[in-house]
């Protein structure tokens, strides 16, 4: 579902989010922090902006 609604728009920071939490409830840290870089390029290239503060904040809830 989230990977569907990225396809409509792949800027949706709470979706990526949403995946991310689902890595990290599967134990796979690694990959969430791959989808945060991902996220964070597909903002600068389709947006010319960084992630939220939200977005940064969960990220740095990871460490």
């Amino acid at each position: 579902y989230c990977r569907q609604m990225l396809n409509l728009d792949p800027c949706l920071e709470d979706v990526h989010i949403r995946i991310m939490q689902s890595f990290l409830a599967l134990n796979m840290r690694d990959q969430a922090i791959k989808q945060f870089q991902k996220c964070k390029i597909i903002l600068q290239e389709e947006l010319d902006m960084e992630p939220s503060k939200k977005l940064i904040d969960f990220v740095h809830s990871l460490s």
